[in-house]
């Protein structure tokens, strides 16, 4: 799953399905409250619910490149940094490109775009 579907999210958070473990988190805005799939915690109200792909993705000061970079870190193989300067003026040979451009880019890369990262790192 690359972009979250709010609608399979939530009828996989409902029945607690645990082919979605750890693909995204719960935030339940109603409470606060972050969960995963299979908490044991009763499940909150259509209205109330959103999802995230990452668990940092509510705290203020976290951007999505330390989102993106600790995923990549933590072993997503789809994680990427796309306002990367590096990674920018590596794919842009030299000329840094903007991150927009290299998300467009990056999407025939998926599911593995976290190796094409390291690859431009690495080039550059």
């Amino acid at each position: 799953m690359t972009e979250l579907d709010e609608e399979v999210c939530y009828r996989a958070l409902a029945s607690r399905d645990a082919r979605f473990a750890g693909r995204f988190f719960v935030v339940v805005t109603s409470t606060g409250i972050y969960c995963r799939i299979g908490c044991p915690a009763r499940i909150p109200v259509r209205k109330n619910v959103h999802f995230v792909r990452y668990a940092l993705d509510g705290i203020a000061g976290i951007g999505p490149w330390t989102k993106a970079y600790i995923a990549m870190r933590l072993g997503d193989p789809d994680a990427f940094p796309s306002s990367d300067l590096v990674l920018r003026r590596s794919y842009g040979k030299g000329r840094a490109i903007s991150a927009r451009e290299l998300d467009r880019t990056a999407e025939k890369w998926r599911p593995f775009r976290a190796y094409m990262a390291i690859h431009l790192w690495r080039q550059a």
